[in-house]
């Protein structure tokens, strides 16, 4: 399914399912970039993703990198233990940013 993105009020959230690859990396590039333009804090829900590839680790750290350069939040959510297992065995310990503390706990409901 492609990437969500749910432009709220405070905050905007983008809600990723199943599988996220090479395939959905265009649409999940222009949603991050209208989401760190508008200013607002931003979300990445991850509970219905089933595996992230590279190219969408990679958005993701960048998107991470640069919400904190504009002094704005990136906080990856409901991340399921698989992905998280599949994120950590492709060397990205420090997803979604090396030095953030971004990603809630899966309990974090």
């Amino acid at each position: 399914m492609p990437p969500v993105l749910i432009d709220g009020d405070k905050q905007c959230v983008i809600r990723l399912e199943g599988e996220i690859d090479i395939s959905s990396a265009e649409e999940l590039k222009a949603m991050l970039v209208a989401a760190i333009s508008s200013r607002k804090e931003l979300q990445i829900n991850l509970e219905a993703a089933t595996d992230l590839d590279v190219t969408a680790i990679q958005l993701l750290c960048s998107a991470a990198l640069e919400a904190e350069k504009t002094g704005r939040s990136l906080r990856v959510v409901h991340l399921p233990e698989s992905v998280r297992n599949n994120v950590r065995e492709m060397g990205f310990d420090d997803f979604p940013a090396p030095g953030t503390s971004a990603i809630a706990d899966a309990d974090d409901r």
